[in-house]
């Protein structure tokens, strides 16, 4: 059932490569089945989408902070942080944190 899923969405972008929401499901399928590189890079697309994206920059934080990629994830967790206080997103901006202090 994931495969078909992750089918439907890939033909979604194929018609619509700018569609963030496909693009954003596509990246939680992805993530699901720990594919982290195609993940990764479905998350990037959605940022490059729209640089606001809050929920793709927290998804790529979660992901950077199990691979333990400490470099990358300070980076992300850098712009998500001040997207979350442009936002007022502050659930979002504290789970954010806790990122961090896990990485720590």
């Amino acid at each position: 059932m994931i495969m078909t899923r992750i089918e439907r969405l890939q033909n979604f972008l194929e018609h619509n490569p700018n569609d963030e929401f496909s693009s954003y499901a596509l990246a939680l399928e992805y993530k699901k089945i720990k594919k982290i590189n195609e993940a990764v890079d479905m998350l990037k697309q959605c940022i490059n989408l729209n640089s606001a994206n809050l929920a793709a920059y927290f998804q790529l934080c979660e992901i950077y902070s199990t691979q333990n990629e400490i470099e990358l994830l300070n980076i992300y967790l850098e712009k998500a942080k001040i997207i979350a206080k442009d936002q007022n997103d502050l659930k979002t901006f504290n789970e954010l944190i806790s990122l961090e202090h896990e990485a720590i």
